[in-house]
Protein backbone atom coordinates (compact mmCIF):
# COMPACT_ATOMS: atom_id res chain seq x y z
CA UNK A 1 0.00 0.00 0.00
CA UNK A 2 1.19 3.06 -1.34
CA UNK A 3 1.64 5.91 1.63
CA UNK A 4 0.12 9.25 0.93
CA UNK A 5 1.87 12.63 1.80
CA UNK A 6 -0.85 14.66 3.50
CA UNK A 7 -0.23 18.59 2.39
CA UNK A 8 -0.70 21.32 5.45
CA UNK A 9 -3.84 23.37 4.43
CA UNK A 10 -4.27 24.16 8.01
CA UNK A 11 -3.16 23.85 11.77
CA UNK A 12 -4.22 20.33 12.88
CA UNK A 13 -5.16 20.13 16.30
CA UNK A 14 -3.48 18.67 18.95
CA UNK A 15 -5.89 16.05 20.09
CA UNK A 16 -6.06 15.19 16.13
CA UNK A 17 -2.04 14.83 15.95
CA UNK A 18 -1.84 12.83 19.43
CA UNK A 19 -4.71 10.24 18.53
CA UNK A 20 -2.68 9.73 14.99
CA UNK A 21 0.63 9.03 16.83
CA UNK A 22 -1.47 6.81 19.54
CA UNK A 23 -3.29 4.51 16.78
CA UNK A 24 0.54 4.43 14.90
CA UNK A 25 1.66 3.29 17.73
CA UNK A 26 -1.06 0.21 18.33
CA UNK A 27 -0.54 -0.68 14.56
CA UNK A 28 3.55 -0.84 15.36
CA UNK A 29 3.35 -3.31 18.02
CA UNK A 30 -0.20 -5.31 17.37
CA UNK A 31 0.12 -8.25 15.76
CA UNK A 32 -3.29 -7.93 13.42
CA UNK A 33 -5.18 -4.55 12.69
CA UNK A 34 -9.17 -4.11 11.41
CA UNK A 35 -10.69 -1.79 9.77
CA UNK A 36 -14.37 -1.32 9.53
CA UNK A 37 -17.02 0.33 9.19
CA UNK A 38 -19.95 1.76 11.83
CA UNK A 39 -22.16 3.44 9.01
CA UNK A 40 -25.67 1.79 9.37
CA UNK A 41 -24.48 0.01 12.49
CA UNK A 42 -27.14 0.23 15.41
CA UNK A 43 -25.33 1.30 18.31
CA UNK A 44 -26.97 -1.89 19.99
CA UNK A 45 -25.31 -3.94 17.51
CA UNK A 46 -22.09 -2.21 18.27
CA UNK A 47 -22.26 -2.86 22.16
CA UNK A 48 -23.11 -6.53 21.36
CA UNK A 49 -19.91 -6.70 19.22
CA UNK A 50 -18.18 -4.56 22.33
CA UNK A 51 -19.05 -7.03 24.40
CA UNK A 52 -17.85 -10.30 22.63
CA UNK A 53 -14.31 -8.46 21.66
CA UNK A 54 -14.19 -7.12 25.76
CA UNK A 55 -10.68 -9.03 27.20
CA UNK A 56 -10.18 -10.05 23.05
CA UNK A 57 -9.21 -6.83 21.38
CA UNK A 58 -8.85 -2.87 21.82
CA UNK A 59 -11.46 -1.02 19.80
CA UNK A 60 -10.68 2.78 18.72
CA UNK A 61 -12.52 4.86 16.84
CA UNK A 62 -11.38 7.65 14.71
CA UNK A 63 -11.69 9.22 11.28
CA UNK A 64 -10.58 8.49 8.07
CA UNK A 65 -7.87 11.27 7.59
CA UNK A 66 -6.52 10.27 11.45
CA UNK A 67 -6.35 6.59 10.28
CA UNK A 68 -4.76 7.49 6.91
CA UNK A 69 -2.37 10.45 9.09
CA UNK A 70 -1.78 7.28 11.61
CA UNK A 71 -0.51 4.67 8.55
CA UNK A 72 1.80 7.13 7.35
CA UNK A 73 3.56 7.42 10.78
CA UNK A 74 3.73 3.86 11.21
CA UNK A 75 6.33 1.24 10.27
Amino acid sequence: MAKKEFKKKHKISEVKIRKAKELASLMDSKKSLVVASTLNLLSSQLQEIRKKLREKAEIKFAKKSTILRALDQSK
